[in-house]
């Protein structure tokens, strides 16, 4: 079916027991998006608001967009008070550093769905601001939030990332760390160890990811 040129319908989901009820759908979203982040899973997002949500008081504000009758958006946000007038919507989970979480289908109407959606959510959001932190440069929100209207302030930030180019293995990549560094991370690993054995490994058992 083409749904390009099928209006969408929306959704603003503020009820704790009806955003329980997404699950299903949003599993479904989310498994249809190969460049999914696990930050996006619907398991990332309850957990978010159950252990830090709900108990700092926020309230929830979940936006899901559907094209004749399937979610092809959902974009969850939680609303709290700043001050006493302020009301400041932020991406639904535990506060931290996650990128924007938007979760989108993939194809040509990706960018023009994400649109939509943020007219959608100024429109319609209980909240005076709204937060959409680490947006990645090459995301569709980026370019939607590049060409808005709305009032903004906009902060640019690097993203470090660790390249293996020029190492044959991790011990050649370790050598050429800097003493600074290996010190920092030798205190961490330290602090680790005082709770207990510390280990990593690649799972990549579906079971055991599951679990």
């Amino acid at each position: 079916m083409n749904t390009l040129n099928i209006e969408p319908e929306f959704e603003i989901v503020t009820d704790e027991s009806r955003f329980l009820e997404l699950e299903r759908e949003w599993d479904s979203l989310w498994s249809r998006t190969s460049d999914r982040r696990f930050t996006q899973s619907f398991a990332w997002r309850v957990t978010g608001w159950q252990t830090t949500g709900r108990p700092r008081g926020r309230s929830l504000c979940v936006l899901v967009m559907r094209v004749a009758g399937e979610a092809v958006l959902i974009w969850p946000m939680a609303v709290r008070r700043r001050l006493l007038f302020w009301r400041v919507a932020a991406p639904l989970g535990p506060e931290f550093t996650d990128y924007d979480p938007v979760l989108v289908a993939e194809g040509p109407a990706a960018a023009s769905h994400t649109r939509a959606a943020w007219a959608h959510l100024r429109g319609h959001c209980p909240a005076d601001v709204v937060t959409v932190p680490l947006v990645r440069h090459d995301a569709a929100m980026h370019e939607v939030l590049s060409t808005t209207t709305a009032r903004q302030s906009v902060e640019t930030l690097p993203s470090p990332y660790v390249t293996w180019d020029g190492f044959g293995s991790w011990d050649q990549y370790w050598r050429a760390r800097s003493k600074n560094t290996k010190s920092r991370i030798g205190r961490r690993m330290r602090r680790f160890e005082e709770l207990g054995d510390v280990t990593f490994a690649l799972v990549d058992d579906p079971e055991e990811y599951a679990r």
